[in-house]
């Protein structure tokens, strides 16, 4: 089943769903401080980066995407429809898995209904958050190729835990079909599952910028 959606997903069919894309470059930030310092109370439960809950509520709740969400579901009433995928990368990719978990908290639709792929996603929130969104958002993948860094920016260390299951792509390079080797991993334990956190090698920003061998940042500007 995660592998049929993988290969979907690579294969370029993400253009058409709601896609947040990068909001910044992690490796031009000039302080880290501001972009996840303070942790800010979440409308669900738990805590967020500063950063990601003020673009969520830029994008999402006053920038008009909800609103248009909310459309487009009610022209959908009364037919069938298999799921809603929301996508994004890096910073894009956390404020991506709020805007998800809004969805299903919210009632939008249920659960059962939302699929979430982030590419090289930034942390998003502290324990209390990652605990409730993975009940809500059960079908979440946080797509993390070898040597990238931001992924697990700004760490464990300073009260942020990963959210949702991480598709770990352990070889060099990323085929373009979404084939080459890659790992689910639960985060139960990172050294057994051999997951990117483990990771012994040099890693890096620029790692984040390209996904399936493609510049996310520029191919994600021709999606319409």
């Amino acid at each position: 089943m995660v592998e049929q959606k993988l290969r979907k997903f690579a294969l370029r069919q993400f253009c058409t769903t709601l896609a947040l894309v990068s909001l910044s470059n992690p490796s031009e930030e000039e302080s880290w401080k501001k972009v996840f310092f303070p942790l800010k109370t979440w409308k669900h439960k738990g805590k967020v980066s500063a950063f990601l809950k003020d673009a969520f509520e830029a994008l999402w709740e006053k920038g008009g995407m909800k609103a248009k969400f909310q459309e487009i579901m009610e022209r959908m009433h009364g037919h069938k429809f298999k799921e809603v995928v929301v996508t994004g990368h890096s910073f894009g990719g956390g404020v991506a898995s709020l805007v998800a978990y809004d969805i299903v908290a919210s009632g939008f639709l249920k659960k059962d209904k939302v699929t979430l792929f982030t590419l090289g996603q930034t942390m998003v929130g502290d324990k209390a958050f990652a605990e409730d969104y993975e009940k809500q958002v059960t079908d979440s993948y946080r797509i993390v190729r070898k040597g990238d860094f931001v992924a697990h920016l700004p760490g464990v260390v300073f009260g942020y835990e990963y959210n949702g299951k991480e598709i770990y792509y352990y070889e060099p390079g990323m085929d373009s079909d979404g084939e080459s080797g890659f790992r689910t991993c639960e985060r139960k334990d990172i050294k057994k599952e051999k997951c990117s956190g483990g990771q012994v090698e040099p890693v890096g920003f620029k790692q984040n910028e390209e996904y399936f061998n493609e510049n996310v940042e520029s191919f994600g500007k021709n999606c319409k």
